[in-house]
């Protein structure tokens, strides 16, 4: 897509010593975080580098503010927060369904930031934000979220 990194997130190494790392939105920087949210568009990559060939590429593209990655322990797969739609991805490094993408997680009930393994073999999410159920007030990313030209008038104006 030829942009540069703007935000980069977060960064994992696998063991053939490959980084991956999330730029959670190539059109805004990191002090512009709220606009991301605001916004709720998919400019954001998983992207991989090979520090022996000094060649790096994008894995995925058009994901919502791609923040936490985190490898399985088999190393099969790895997971995804993808904050601004309140879910997580699996992304398949091996096998049948390498390079495919599924939703692992969806609907969380706040934003998901990073995640780790948990040593009993389950992951930690951390979630961010006010808590998004039926008995609460809806947030403002739910409010907005089926207004995305109500979201992208606000971004430009700023907040």
């Amino acid at each position: 897509m030829g942009h540069s990194i703007r935000f980069g997130n977060d960064v994992t190494r696998l063991p053939g010593g490959d980084f991956f790392f999330t730029d959670s939105d190539f059109k805004w920087e990191r002090r512009e975080f709220p606009y991301i949210m605001i916004e709720a568009s998919p400019n954001g990559r998983l992207m991989w580098f090979n520090p022996k060939t000094r060649f790096s590429n994008v894995a995925l593209f058009d994901l919502y503010f791609p923040n936490g990655i985190q490898i399985s322990p088999d190393q099969q797969f790895m997971l995804i927060c993808e904050s601004s739609a309140y879910r997580i991805l699996k992304y398949y490094l091996k096998g049948d369904k390498m390079g495919q993408t599924e939703i692992f997680a969806d609907n969380l009930p706040k934003v998901p930031d990073n995640i780790r393994l948990s040593k009993n073999g389950g992951y930690w999410v951390a979630l961010s934000g006010p808590v998004r159920s039926a008995e609460d007030l809806l947030t403002l990313s739910d409010f907005m979220g089926r207004r995305p030209w109500l979201r992208k008038q606000i971004a430009k104006v700023g907040l």
